[in-house]
């Protein structure tokens, strides 16, 4: 068989075999030009389409710069796509090609999770009450503690006697309407400081439990009487405090 040029030993011309050539005519076999062309389809890559985040349309790009796209976070899984030839777009995670690339990106929140809903407004009503509310039991607490501080030191004025106390108070050269809330005036005095401190102990308590809107509304109002304030100015900025709240329309709708 050395020696023999193909043609002769298949015994067939050269000018006679099939050719794939694109070019070449139809020969005997007939299916030169159309193997080829089969071919060229067959190896086109699949090209893509998707619609980006501002709602306009990007490609055609092959698989490859489409999964580039997605490792850069221009597209995720839930970006609609579009294989060129066909009318149907879907979300990329449908495409079995790209589903794996979504499964290896770690997710910390679910794809459909429903947004974050607003607080109840019971809930958010109660929140914004404890604030001036824990103030006012803080106001009547002192005020309470003040008013037996006080009472204690009339006991012991009257101990040394009414006149004595009155020397003394104009031996200090306090004015005669200061010397008229000593001795057993004083009593009484304290009698209403711890009154009033008591019930506004009483309507903050309720304030915090959304219970009687006129009740949690006068509290604040005595709190900002200096008279009634521990120091006569403790309970001014507490009291305002409580009736913006108060006066809130969201927070009144709660009160029962």
């Amino acid at each position: 068989m050395l020696g023999l040029s193909p043609a002769r030993f298949l015994k067939v011309p050269f000018s006679r075999l099939p050719s794939l050539s694109p070019l070449a005519p139809r020969n005997a076999c007939g299916h030169g030009r159309r193997r080829v062309k089969f071919m060229s389809r067959t190896l086109a890559p699949r090209m893509y389409k998707i619609i980006g985040a501002n709602q306009m349309q990007y490609g055609p790009v092959t698989a490859q710069d489409l999964r580039r796209w997605i490792s850069d976070g221009r597209a995720d899984a839930n970006t609609q796509a579009q294989l060129v030839g066909t009318d149907e777009w879907k979300p990329l995670r449908d495409f079995p090609e790209f589903a794996g690339i979504f499964k290896s990106i770690p997710t910390f929140l679910p794809i459909n999770q429903p947004p974050l809903s607003a607080p109840e407004p019971k809930a958010e009503a109660l929140r914004q009450v404890n604030g001036p509310a824990n103030g006012l039991v803080a106001v009547a607490v002192v005020n309470i503690m003040l008013a037996v501080l006080g009472l204690i030191t009339d006991l012991v004025g009257l101990s040394l006697g009414t006149d004595a106390g009155v020397n003394v108070g104009s031996t200090m050269g306090l004015p005669t309407w200061f010397m008229a809330f000593s001795g057993v005036n004083a009593f009484v005095v304290r009698g209403i400081e711890v009154a009033v401190a008591i019930y506004i102990l009483y309507g903050a308590v309720k304030m915090k439990k959304l219970e009687n809107h006129g009740l949690a509304r006068s509290v604040a109002i005595l709190a900002l009487l200096p008279c009634l304030s521990p120091c006569c100015i403790v309970g001014v900025p507490v009291g305002i405090w409580g009736l913006i709240v108060l006066n809130q329309p969201a927070v009144k709708e709660q009160f029962h």
